[in-house]
């Protein structure tokens, strides 16, 4: 079992560094940076603001209108339904975490030749596990929405006008499976915010600028303000 751990942890800590090293530090990659967090800032504040935390649907709707990424999904769902982005987050999910088993194992042989598992890794991290994870939630929360604009998901199942059943048969199903794959999503980013300060000795610190434990508390505040409206 102890050995089992060890080749476990060596497995995630080998992950965190894969990701992490040769991370640029420039001008350019600050300032990115510092988009992406504003990016980011922004959709926190479009959920926080939701009806549930006792915000008027007038606020609600003024907060999603500073969200640049919720402004860009509202015009592309004039023609593409919620079932596709639904589908993409489950896609980008499923390759997130594909991919970490696939460098886990290679690194663990050795024979890591190629560089695109790394960087479709790095990309998927630093997009739907950081900057886009409220609007990822969100899309990997359809089924169990009952209160989106478009067609729900019992609609597309049963047709239009069958309303809004999620623990229905057939529905159960694909419910079952969103809260599996949501489960995965919330276990997989909590984890990479954890490692990819932990495998930093200075972020181990008690007076360290940015800390795992710090990294998981912020993806832990994102995430339950996140499914928090569909649980009341």
């Amino acid at each position: 079992m102890d050995a089992a751990m060890k080749s476990a942890k060596d497995s995630v800590f080998r992950l965190s560094y894969s990701i992490t090293q040769g991370a640029e530090q420039d001008v350019g990659s600050r300032v990115w940076s510092l988009l992406s967090l504003t990016v980011e800032m922004l959709q926190v504040v479009r959920v926080i603001t939701h009806v549930t935390y006792g915000w008027t649907h007038e606020s609600q709707a003024m907060a999603r209108w500073f969200d640049l990424v919720a402004v860009v999904v509202d015009q592309v769902r004039q023609w593409v339904p919620d079932l596709y982005f639904y589908i993409l987050a489950c896609v980008l999910v499923v390759v997130a975490c594909a991919d970490s088993v696939f460098i886990i194992k290679r690194t663990r042989d050795g024979v890591l030749a190629a560089v695109w598992p790394l960087k479709v890794l790095r990309f998927l991290v630093a997009t739907i596990v950081t900057t886009l994870l409220s609007t990822t939630l969100e899309f990997l929360l359809y089924p169990l929405d009952c209160t989106t604009d478009g067609m729900t998901a019992s609609e597309w199942l049963h047709g239009g006008g069958a309303g809004c059943s999620p623990f229905g048969i057939p529905d159960v199903f694909l419910s079952v499976f969103t809260i599996l794959i949501v489960l995965v999503f919330v276990v997989f980013a909590m984890g990479v915010n954890l490692f990819a300060f932990e495998i930093n000795p200075i972020a181990r610190g008690s007076r360290a600028v940015c800390t795992g434990r710090v990294e998981v508390a912020w993806t832990a505040f994102k995430i339950a303000a996140g499914l928090l409206p569909f649980l009341s």
